[in-house]
C-alpha cells in the first residue's frame, strides 16, 4: 500500500463522494515513494514532503497549465491529479479542486473584453484568473 494511501488519505470523503476505488488497490502497492524515486530521480524524502503538504492541509488546490494535457500522457496525468484530489478529499470545498489554466495562446492575440476591464480594477480574490492576466 502506497504511503499516501495509507497515512494521508480522507477516508471519510472517499467513502461518501467517490466509488470504484478497489479496482485501483494493485496501484497501491507498486507506485511507493521508492518507485517514484527511481523514475522521476527525485528524493522520496521530497516526495514524501510534497504528499505530506498536499494532503495535510485544510484547503489545497492544484494548477495546472498545458504541460499536463499535452504531454503525450496527458490524460494519465490529468486523472493522476484527480485522483489524487478525490483521494485526499481536497475537492468540493472553498479553496479547493483542480483548475486547469487556460487561454494562454488567446490572451497574446485578443483584445481584452470591456468586461474584464472592469473586472481588473477588483481584488483578485473576487475575481479570479482571467486569461488575460496569465
Amino acid at each position: 500500500m502506497s504511503f499516501l494511501k495509507k497515512t494521508w488519505s480522507n477516508n471519510s470523503f472517499i467513502e461518501q463522494r467517490t466509488e470504484n476505488l478497489t479496482p485501483f488497490g494493485f496501484l497501491w502497492t507498486k507506485f511507493t515513494p521508492e518507485y517514484a524515486e527511481c523514475i522521476f530521480r527525485v528524493k522520496k524524502e521530497l516526495i514524501i514532503e510534497a504528499a505530506r503538504l498536499y494532503a495535510r492541509q485544510k484547503t489545497a488546490a492544484i494548477y495546472w497549465a498545458l504541460g499536463i494535457p499535452e504531454h503525450s500522457h496527458g490524460t494519465d496525468n490529468a486523472l493522476s491529479l484527480i485522483n489524487l484530489a478525490l483521494l485526499t478529499g481536497q475537492i468540493g470545498r472553498l479553496g479547493t479542486g483542480l483548475n486547469p489554466l487556460r487561454g494562454q495562446i488567446m490572451y497574446k492575440v485578443l483584445p481584452i473584453p470591456a468586461p474584464c476591464l472592469a473586472l481588473s480594477r477588483l481584488p483578485i480574490c473576487q475575481r479570479g484568473i482571467h486569461c488575460h492576466e496569465i
